[in-house]
């Protein structure tokens, strides 16, 4: 059979076709290379604006519940949501019997250290009143508690330990329903059985922002990093800077006043130090702005400018490892002026230290999002709620289908601790991920007065298997250290997990003691580190500090002042056996130089511990 040849026009026409085909392909392939990591999974969830919402394991069985509150479809009306998860995507609504509250603030914390779930909540009742309440959890349900904290609107609230004695206090912002323009903020020390005493942070009330706690300089004390409006037309942003006295001061770094606003600590470049970001409004007729803050050392914050990310107002930003590559990527939804609006999930590039857009999602004004892996599938998901449009108010959950899953860090080793007084200092050595950055790793401690307890310092997780309670990071943030004093004489058993930035935490190391009282400090001291001076002694301004090591192994050289505080990290490396020296001039972790007074040497080998005083006398 003869085959025909096609003619030249037939040969024209299909290499017209396969051109046009390709070029149809090129113009599609950005659609179709993207990717959608989150999809609505659960859609059948009471709608709320002005709303708040926190992830976290309250019946402690190793997957986490929802606990949110917001308007609902009554205008000005408050409701409490409380929602637990039964596995396979199934959510059962509960009445605990909690105040519905709206435009305000809640969140799930360990307030009595029984390491389960209290609630915090705060905001405008159904009433119309504003209201604050301390629930405490007794075996999986929830009693008010007469905690006597003042009563809150246009609010945030954070939870940490501020004055280091193990357990957490309260950093809350916001106003009155009576008074719109005047806002507050203060922590509330915990002394124990629901007692609250309010602290005056020393910083210009806010309310439309929030407030957030972090330790920025790895000094083992608190910081704090606020925004929003101290009063009319006064919009805020600024950082605090605490210590061991318990006071806190304004560090000389320009933010932009914001209101409408969101601030937060976070390792966006796993560097071992907190940045910040910040989004919000100066005004109506401008449109909102992202801010991201690299932490470079010495209170020196330095903007990074991120011209693919939209920032927003009246919304909400969250962050976390979406796409489970180690690095925290961002979560912005709300409006960007008046009429426009912004819907984002910004995945980190680590190669060129961008935000880039990944994928669109909904808008929703007066939104709230919070992150969780709610399915434990090594993924983390989404809750999102706000106002989609007139009359229709949304609240559904996003599941995370990234094929790529997470993997929980490994726990860390060489844990030492120092006892001087009724104060520890507990250290360790830092943990591996095979995601995150080594340096982007968090700690998260417990303590306990008998083997395997945390009645000291709650983890918030399963001791037995490391699983976390909440979606943050842990308790001690990115430092190799946890200070804790005042403590009664005893024997206490303590432990350290990672946490990596999609909130997974490893197991805990095995368990270590240490004892207050009934044991000098000296028997702490180890053979392998068989010789510990500085000379001269006393120094001004510069010492020799010479050491032999029996044994090769990684060294950590520290120093304390005289209250037991770390305020110079000197040396930590791998070093051979023998004779080793190095000079420090007096300065501390932060660059300045340190006043007279009497300094503890401290240096750890192999989970070894040998201390020597000095003193440096000007």
């Amino acid at each position: 059979m003869k085959t025909l040849e096609p003619t030249n026009s037939a040969r024209l026409g299909a290499v017209g076709k396969i051109t046009i085909f390709l070029l149809i392909m090129l113009w599609a392939l950005p659609a179709l290379a993207q990717t959608d990591y989150l999809v609505v999974d659960v859609d059948d969830l009471f709608g709320l604006w002005y709303s708040e919402s926190d992830w976290g394991d309250y019946d402690n069985d190793g997957d986490l519940d929802l606990l949110m509150a917001g308007y609902g479809p009554t205008s000005g009306q408050g409701y409490h949501k409380f929602y637990r998860n039964d596995g396979s995507s199934v959510f059962t609504l509960l009445d605990l019997g909690m105040t519905g509250t709206g435009n305000g603030s809640v969140g799930f914390a360990d307030l009595d250290g029984d390491n389960d779930l209290d609630a915090f909540v705060c905001g405008q009742s159904s009433t119309g009143e504003d209201f604050t309440g301390i629930y405490i959890n007794e075996a999986g349900s929830f009693v008010l508690s007469d905690a006597g904290i003042p009563d809150r609107v246009s609010s945030s609230v954070r939870f940490g330990d501020y004055d280091c004695d193990g357990d957490l206090d309260i950093l809350l912002t916001g106003g009155t329903v009576d008074d719109t323009t005047s806002g507050y903020i203060h922590i509330f020390r915990n002394d124990g059985d629901f007692n609250f005493n309010q602290v005056d942070v020393g910083a210009p009330g806010i309310r439309y922002g929030n407030a957030d706690f972090g330790d920025y300089n790895n000094d083992g004390w608190l910081d704090i990093a606020l925004t929003g409006s101290a009063g009319t037309s006064n919009y805020i942003s600024m950082i605090l800077a605490g210590n061991s006295e318990g006071t806190f001061s304004e560090i000389p770094v320009t933010l932009p006043g914001l209101r409408y606003s969101r601030i937060s600590w976070y390792d966006f470049d796993c560097d071992g130090d907190l940045d910040i970001l910040l989004s919000g409004s100066s005004s109506n007729s401008e449109p909102s702005v992202f801010k991201l803050f690299r932490n470079d050392g010495n209170d020196v914050f330095t903007d990074v400018p991120q011209p693919n990310v939209t920032g927003e107002r009246q919304g909400d930003v969250a962050w976390g490892d979406i796409n489970n590559d180690g690095y925290p990527d961002l979560i912005v939804n709300g409006l960007i002026t008046t009429t426009t609006v912004v819907e984002k999930l910004y995945l980190f590039n680590p190669q060129n230290s961008l935000y880039e857009d990944a994928q669109t999602l909904t808008y929703l004004k007066y939104a709230a999002v919070s992150l969780g892996d709610y399915d434990n599938d090594g993924k983390l998901d989404m809750s999102v709620s706000g106002h989609y449009s007139s009359g229709n108010y949304w609240n559904k959950l996003y599941q995370n289908i990234n094929p790529a899953a997470n993997t929980a860090p490994q726990a860390p080793s060489g844990l030492a601790s120092v006892v001087a007084g009724n104060s520890v200092t507990l250290s360790w050595d830092p943990a591996t991920d095979s995601e995150t950055p080594s340096a982007g790793l968090s700690y998260n401690v417990r303590v306990g007065t008998s083997p395997g307890a945390c009645d000291i310092i709650s983890p918030l997780a399963d001791t037995a298997t490391g699983w976390r309670k909440v979606a943050r990071p842990g308790n001690a943030w990115q430092r190799q250290d946890y200070f804790v004093w005042e403590l009664a004489d005893g024997t206490y058993y303590w432990s350290v997990q990672a946490i990596d930035n999609s909130f997974a935490g490893s197991g805990f190391a095995p368990e270590q003691t240490f004892t207050i009282g009934a044991v000098a400090v000296q028997d702490n001291i180890q053979p392998a580190i068989s010789r510990l001076a500085n000379h001269p002694n006393p120094f001004n301004p510069s010492t020799r500090i010479s050491y032999t090591l029996a044994e090769p192994g990684r060294a950590r050289i520290s120093v304390y002042n005289a209250r037991g505080q770390l305020v110079s990290n000197l040396f930590d490396e791998f070093q051979t056996s023998g004779d080793h020296s190095l000079l420090w001039n007096g300065i501390d972790i932060n660059g300045a130089i340190l006043p007279s007074g009497v300094y503890e040497l401290r240096i750890q080998c192999a989970g070894q511990l040998r201390q020597h005083r000095m003193a440096l006398i000007k």
